[in-house]
């Protein structure tokens, strides 16, 4: 949980001060095409790692194709270009504006920095340090035990599904969770961590046919009928219009096109798992 979070704060963070540090040094600076070629390579990873850091991200179809990439195996390791990027917009920057003292001639630094601890803020800021896990299942499915623990409760139900028993404390140890939620990549990661092989779909918001069994994303409606609450739930099976949800916070239940609209706004994007 937030040790994870922390443990790869400090590989990135050092990731992108080292890729600064080092192009800043050995960057020749009479030779133009190098620095140029380096910040081709290294300005897309910048701007992906800024970009993963926007919440509703994850509102728009794009979110399949970031949401795979940044669940990759080893992404974090990128960060080094990350600080290459920075180093390279500085020494741009000193050159046309030459600095007064050795701080501002750095600043490119906390750039870097800061493009790397993004996606981790919410478990860094309000870390889940000491849930307290019930352990209760209801008719297959895991209710979750603390209001910010739908996410890996939903994961442990999609893999009990898939013939996987697993638990939501066992699930929580694989996923960088806070007292905000989940990041969806993350989920993906868990899911994927179980041996399965597992991807992100975009259903749209209201959806026709939806890949069973899968993890999807929803806001809660409220009682004037607007989307609320971020959540996370699966829906395990569908015959017609009928949907069979299992809901970390109900248990398992069939609802209609027109009840399931009436409580739950998709956000679009599930995770649907298939064994390998």
């Amino acid at each position: 949980m937030w040790k994870l979070a922390l443990g790869w704060v400090l590989v990135v963070v050092v990731l992108a001060v080292l890729g600064y540090v080092l192009t800043w040094k050995y960057l020749p600076k009479d030779k133009p095409h190098w620095r140029r070629a380096a910040w081709v390579v290294s300005t897309p990873v910048m701007f992906f790692w800024l970009w993963m850091g926007l919440d509703e991200l994850f509102a728009w179809p794009v979110a399949v194709l970031t949401g795979e990439i940044r669940a990759l195996p080893g992404f974090e390791f990128t960060a080094i270009l990350v600080g290459v990027c920075a180093a390279v917009v500085q020494q741009w920057t000193n050159e046309r504006h030459p600095p007064k003292d050795r701080f501002v001639a750095h600043n490119g630094i906390v750039l870097a920095i800061f493009a790397a601890l993004i996606q981790y803020m919410s478990p860094l800021a309000r870390p889940a340090t000491h849930p307290r896990f019930a352990g209760e299942w209801k008719d297959g499915v895991c209710m979750q035990s603390e209001g910010y623990l739908c996410a890996p409760a939903s994961v442990a139900t999609l893999l009990r599904e898939m013939g996987i028993e697993t638990t939501e404390e066992e699930v929580c140890r694989r996923m960088m969770v806070s007292t905000m939620g989940s990041l969806e990549w993350d989920m993906l990661r868990a899911v994927r961590s179980y041996g399965l092989d597992a991807n992100l779909r975009w259903i749209g918001k209201d959806p026709g046919t939806i890949p069973t069994p899968c993890m999807a994303m929803v806001r809660l409606m409220t009682k004037e009928g607007k989307p609320g609450l971020a959540h996370a739930l699966t829906v395990l099976d569908q015959k017609g219009d009928i949907l069979t949800f299992g809901d970390p916070l109900a248990g398992r239940f069939d609802w209609d096109r027109e009840m399931t609209r009436r409580n739950y706004y998709f956000q679009g994007i599930v995770i649907v798992a298939n064994p390998q």
